[in-house]
């Protein structure tokens, strides 16, 4: 009997200890700007992360894709979502394509869940990202 006493005393302490998360919360995408002053989202295929001072990139979360870094600004912020508009440099991660071309691009951010962490800037913000319009500025090396 002495035994499991013993063990349960390291357990018991080990749950006092443990602190605690705070619970995910469905908000919409420009009220987590306000609150964590970056919004990281994911949509499963791609990492976005916004700044409150108006950076902005864009990675794959595979090991080829496409990246983009550059600034943001909002163009409207609604009940269905946060468009915003990206001008910035883009190219391919392990990809044959051009490096740092120019791109313009029109995204919605639509409402999601807030995956806190306790780290503002470590929050996970899962929701869907739209591109409504993309413009590439391409120049593609001549062949000879």
């Amino acid at each position: 009997m002495q035994l499991k006493r013993c063990l349960l005393i390291p357990f018991l302490f080990t749950l006092a200890w443990t602190p605690t998360l705070a619970t995910d919360q469905s908000l919409l995408p420009s009220e987590v700007i306000s609150l964590n002053q970056q919004l990281n989202a994911r949509d499963g295929i791609t990492n976005y992360t916004f700044k409150k001072d108006g950076s902005f990139s864009l990675f794959p979360m595979a090991m080829s894709g496409t990246w983009v870094q550059g600034k943001w600004k909002d163009m409207e912020s609604s009940s269905k979502g946060l468009t915003v508009q990206i001008e910035g440099h883009w190219g391919g991660v392990n990809q044959v394509s051009p490096n740092n071309q120019f791109v313009t691009m029109s995204l919605v951010i639509h409402p999601g869940i807030l995956q806190n962490t306790g780290n503002p800037e470590t929050d996970i913000y899962k929701c869907s990202v739209t591109v409504e319009d993309a413009k590439y500025d391409v120049h593609l090396p001549s062949v000879k």
